[in-house]
């Protein structure tokens, strides 16, 4: 027995599998216990053999679809076919043959209620609590006239029994889903919570592997700009080679522009982002922009061109290298 208990915490705090499936599993266990109460009751109160079958019948199809569930995790269609059958077949019989409203029968209808309401987690609920509320209704609406219609408890004193234990086992049960549905809930939120610092730690790794690495990369980059801007000064460097150096001095801002926007990644999610705003010349943008890619145009046998609008102006201002 303690492992059997060991064994339904594990499933319903540690478990893997979906909430859904948990809260199922659940209900199911709470149904069946409450259940086996009501086929305990119904043979001490002699109740008659057809009572005895639908409580049988019941716990049968409770089980199926507990392993049903716990097999494909289709907690819908498991609770599709419980609630039709708990609130369309199982609990109209067991109020006509238990006894109608001189029994404890009414009581069970908070218990599947309850039930309904763990196994359901969306909109379906409140579709089958009004469903099965009607037809309580209505069945109570058709004990009350058609009185010979309900098979009376075979001993009146024990009405009094049937009420009392009833609601004892309902309030019971009832406390037992609240318990170990906060429990669930609980254990889902420290799982969110834990997932959620995982997810930071991981963010903050990135960000400060993308700035050590931005730095890292900056240093050889900086000198290579520097050393080609010594070739630049050079008075006595050819055309071919000045014009090799200033594409040389183009690109490397260019890659240094990507490094640091590698940089801006975590300034984003700081929220500490700022533009780098100065006037600028738009030929000498399009321009170094030029210089980047018609080579490689070149390479490939592409075809090149720019094409500038009138009304574009001669000046800008804004972050030019993002631009």
């Amino acid at each position: 027995m303690k492992k059997l208990l060991e064994r339904f915490r594990e499933l319903l705090y540690t478990s893997d599998r979906p909430l859904e499936q948990r809260m199922f599993l659940l209900g199911s266990v709470v149904a069946a216990i409450t259940l086996l109460a009501v086929l305990v009751i119904a043979i001490a109160g002699n109740q008659g053999m057809s009572m005895y079958l639908v409580l049988v019948v019941l716990v049968v199809i409770l089980v199926f679809m507990t392993v049903f569930v716990d097999r494909t995790g289709n907690t819908a269609v498991g609770g599709v076919v419980l609630s039709v059958i708990i609130g369309l077949i199982a609990f109209p019989a067991g109020y006509l043959l238990g006894g109608g409203a001189h029994s404890g029968t009414s009581i069970w209808f908070v218990i599947a209620i309850a039930f309904l309401a763990t196994i359901f987690r969306t909109h379906y609920f409140w579709f089958y609590a009004i469903i099965s509320s009607a037809v309580f209704g209505a069945i109570a609406y058709f004990s009350y006239y058609h009185p010979e219609m309900v098979t009376p408890l075979s001993d009146p004193d024990l009405i009094y029994a049937d009420t009392t234990i009833p609601a004892i086992i309902v309030a019971i049960m009832v406390s037992l889903l609240l318990r170990y549905t906060r429990r669930i809930y609980n254990a889902e939120s420290e799982l969110a919570e834990k997932q959620k610092q995982e997810i930071q730690a991981l963010s903050d790794a990135q960000s400060r592997f993308f700035s050590s690495m931005s730095h890292e990369i900056r240093t050889p980059l900086n000198t290579i700009i520097g050393l080609n801007e010594m070739t630049l000064r050079d008075p006595q460097i050819s055309e071919e080679v000045a014009e090799n150096s200033t594409n040389i001095q183009n690109a490397s801002k260019m890659l240094l522009s990507l490094i640091n926007d590698v940089l801006d990644l975590s300034k984003i999610e700081s929220g500490r982002m700022e533009l780098s705003e100065s006037q600028y010349e738009t030929s000498r943008m399009l321009s170094d922009i030029v210089n980047l890619l018609w080579s490689r145009a070149r390479e490939k046998g592409l075809h090149f061109e720019v094409n500038v609008g009138e009304s574009v102006p001669s000046m800008l201002y804004g972050d030019e290298m993002r631009l």
